[in-house]
C-alpha cells in the first residue's frame, strides 16, 4: 500500500498501528476495555484520565474488538474532511 500524500498544510495521515500512541501521547487519553467481556469483541471507552481536580470523563464508547475501536477513536477525533469524502466517494448517476 503507498502512502497517502497529505494536502498541502495538513500534516500526513498515521499508519493504523499508531493510532493507540496517538491518542495517548497527542491527545492524552486512554482506550479501556469495561470488565465482565469474556470475549476479544468488549465495550471499549475513550476516556480524559482524571487529574488537577477533575474527575475521570468518557468521551465515546465502541462495542467490537481493540483495533476496530482504536480506528473508531482516531476517526472520532479526526474525521475525514469533506474534500476527501468527495474524492473517494462513487460518482452519481444522473
Amino acid at each position: 500500500m503507498l502512502p497517502v500524500a497529505a494536502p498541502p498544510g495538513e500534516k500526513p495521515p498515521i499508519p493504523p498501528v499508531e493510532y493507540l500512541r496517538h491518542l495517548e501521547q497527542e491527545h492524552g487519553l486512554l482506550v479501556a476495555p469495561e470488565p465482565g467481556w469474556p470475549t476479544e469483541v468488549k465495550r471499549f471507552r475513550l476516556v480524559r484520565p482524571a487529574g488537577g481536580g477533575r474527575s475521570e470523563q468518557v468521551l465515546a464508547t465502541f462495542v467490537g474488538t481493540r483495533p476496530q475501536a482504536l480506528a473508531h477513536f482516531y476517526r472520532y477525533l479526526h474525521p475525514p474532511r469533506r474534500e476527501a469524502l468527495a474524492r473517494e466517494a462513487p460518482p452519481r448517476a444522473a
